[in-house]
């Protein structure tokens, strides 16, 4: 009995690494392109909001200003935009904004005085990542 399961085992094993064996690696898996752009795209946003973050650090904020961030692509640009939610979480107040310039790591940073307060994109944006 005991050679009998060690037999199946074994030609399992055979068959199965056979299976393995024959499967053709030219052909990608297609779900890959997509985790790779959604990769590249996460790369970009990280990088964006990091130097970003860096121009704005340098112009020294008002901290009271601040306490969240969202960038988007707007063309080719980078925008991001930092701010904190109002009060009653009705409307997102961007204080400053940062637009990317010639290269990645270029940013042009701006004071909205008084903050804008915006009710689409930026508010939506944060209510689903809070």
């Amino acid at each position: 009995m005991l050679k009998r399961i060690v037999t199946v085992g074994i030609l399992f094993l055979l068959v199965t690494l056979d299976s393995f064996a024959q499967k053709d690696k030219s052909d990608p898996d297609p779900i890959m392109a997509e985790v790779t752009t959604r990769g590249r795209a996460l790369f970009q946003y990280d990088e964006a909001a990091w130097h970003a973050s860096d121009a704005l650090q340098a112009t020294h904020p008002a901290t009271t200003l601040l306490g969240r961030y969202i960038a988007h692509k707007s063309d080719s640009r980078w925008v991001v935009g930092f701010g904190h939610l109002s009060e009653q979480r009705d409307k997102f107040m961007l204080a400053y904004e940062a637009t990317q310039g010639v290269t990645p790591k270029d940013f042009v940073v701006r004071k909205l005085d008084p903050p804008r307060e915006d009710t689409f994109f930026n508010l939506r944006t944060k209510r689903l990542t809070v």
